[in-house]
């Protein structure tokens, strides 16, 4: 779990469940460049709304839904990386906690009673 903590995908190696780490790495790259587009985007339209305002006093609200937009999309993505980080965490836990759960080939069921139990329910007359 720690390892996870400080390098996503570390403590799936660890568990040696390396088939999840291209997928966690997949997101993680996904993620921060489309943070990086939106930010770069939210930017050049925020500059551009200034450079309206010294023209008109209100400014162009063209400009300001498009810088709104781009704030918004570039926040979801920050949620959207701290979820990915947060279930990388959870994934190598719960991983590392059922690496030594046995699954045999007997998957049957065997009821035996409990015969300390069974003298509780004992009625005397």
């Amino acid at each position: 779990m720690l390892l996870s903590a400080v390098l996503p995908g570390a403590g799936q190696v660890y568990n040696t469940s390396y088939w999840k780490v291209p997928i966690i790495a997949g997101f993680g790259i996904y993620f921060t460049l489309q943070w990086l587009d939106q930010n770069r985007r939210y930017i050049e339209s925020r500059d551009k709304y200034r450079e309206s305002l010294s023209v008109d006093p209100a400014g162009d609200s063209r400009e300001l839904a498009r810088r709104d937009f781009y704030r918004d999309q570039r926040d979801m993505f920050t949620w959207y990386m701290a979820i990915l980080y947060f279930v990388n965490i959870a994934d190598a836990y719960v991983d590392a906690s059922l690496y030594d759960f046995n699954v045999g080939g007997d998957l049957s069921i065997r009821f035996v009673p409990d015969t300390h139990s069974l003298a509780r329910f004992q009625v005397n007359f």
